[in-house]
């Protein structure tokens, strides 16, 4: 996560992402109430996010697949596709992109969403909550850059590999059972617009709730998570990278 003090953040979404302990049943009638009352915010055109199911099933030494397509999430963009708020079962996200409005903005938004789906879907509780950032970082278009010194988190290379490095793919997971939570962070290279050495680093930090949490302590679960997804980050960049976003 880039903190709104810095001039020119690279976020290029922020996710904050609630999963519900069940309360009232979901219908198709409950998802079209619940798209009815954001489409007052969120009045962009909507869009139909589907998951694909894989099932198999071995019987003896034959091995048949099936694949089914199900309702995921429906996503719900500002009139200005600034925001999006995404609503399925049991299901809530909210979203912002470019430019990233801050946390205490962009948390004041998740509260009002949060309330719209409370009075009508009732959820029992939080079941998982994430709070993610999405950045690309754009490098200096120097030729041979060496990548750490502006991530020193990237796994070492053997000396005998080449020095230019032309692209990568790293995820690395690690859980805090202290303090209960699960950092995921995706980082790789990814194409630019003007043929720089562009860096995705993808940070999501998650808690889940082995009993339901109560749906009124969203904003310390929530603060917690943006608190450590920022210390991960500023952890994993050097100054040279923070003179980028100056």
């Amino acid at each position: 996560m880039i903190s709104s003090t810095y001039n020119n953040p690279p976020i290029v979404e922020a996710v904050v992402e609630l999963r519900f302990a069940p309360g009232a049943p979901w219908t198709e009638a409950l998802l079209d109430a619940l798209v009815g009352q954001f489409r007052k915010d969120y009045a962009g055109a909507p869009q139909r996010r589907n998951q694909i199911q894989l099932q198999a099933h071995v019987q003896g030494e034959a091995l048949a697949t099936a694949s089914r397509l199900s309702f995921h999430q429906m996503m719900l963009p500002t009139a200005d596709g600034k925001a999006i708020v995404g609503v399925g079962e049991h299901l809530l996200s909210v979203h912002v992109l470019v430019p990233y409005p801050g946390w205490a903005s962009f948390l004041l938004r998740v509260h009002k969403a949060l309330s719209v789906y409370r009075e009508l879907a009732r959820p029992e509780g939080l079941a998982l909550i994430g709070v993610r950032y999405i950045d690309q970082i754009l490098l200096p278009d120097g030729g041979d850059t060496d990548l750490v010194e502006y991530f020193p988190c990237l796994p070492p290379r053997p000396e005998s590999m080449p020095s230019m490095l032309d692209g990568f793919h790293v995820v690395t997971q690690a859980h805090d059972a202290k303090d209960n939570f699960t950092a995921v962070l995706t980082m790789a290279s990814v194409p630019s617009t003007d043929h720089r050495f562009a860096v995705l680093y993808d940070l999501n930090v998650v808690r889940v709730f082995e009993r339901p949490a109560a749906l009124d302590e969203l904003q310390q679960h929530a603060d917690f998570l943006h608190a450590r997804q920022r210390r991960i980050f500023e952890d994993s960049i050097t100054e040279s990278t923070r003179r980028l976003f100056a």
